[in-house]
């Protein structure tokens, strides 16, 4: 699975689960160039798929390393599918 595919998944999950809404302004939204956008409407309107942007994207996000044990970029949770959006996966995994 390629990051855009996990930041794409992880984006539903917040957004299924009620925590944003579409219209929500996230002042930590990146595309992969770093670029920032104010919203998700604003990136979408700046012609990115959601799988384009995320928080992942931003330079300060740092997942840490116990979530990626095998160094692949992809945090652990996706292929296990236990991801969570309550989960802060830049503190150790416990």
């Amino acid at each position: 699975m390629k990051l855009k595919d996990v930041i794409a998944f992880t984006m539903t999950v917040v957004i299924l689960s009620g925590c944003i809404s579409d219209s929500t302004t996230i002042p930590q939204l990146c595309d992969e160039d770093a670029n920032r956008y104010a919203s998700m409407h604003e990136a979408r309107a700046a012609g990115l798929s959601d799988a384009e942007f995320g928080a992942t994207y931003c330079p300060e996000y740092k997942m840490h390393p116990s979530w990626d044990m095998n160094n692949d970029g992809i945090n652990d949770c996706v292929p296990e599918k236990n991801c969570n959006a309550n989960t802060d996966y830049m503190s150790r995994r416990p």
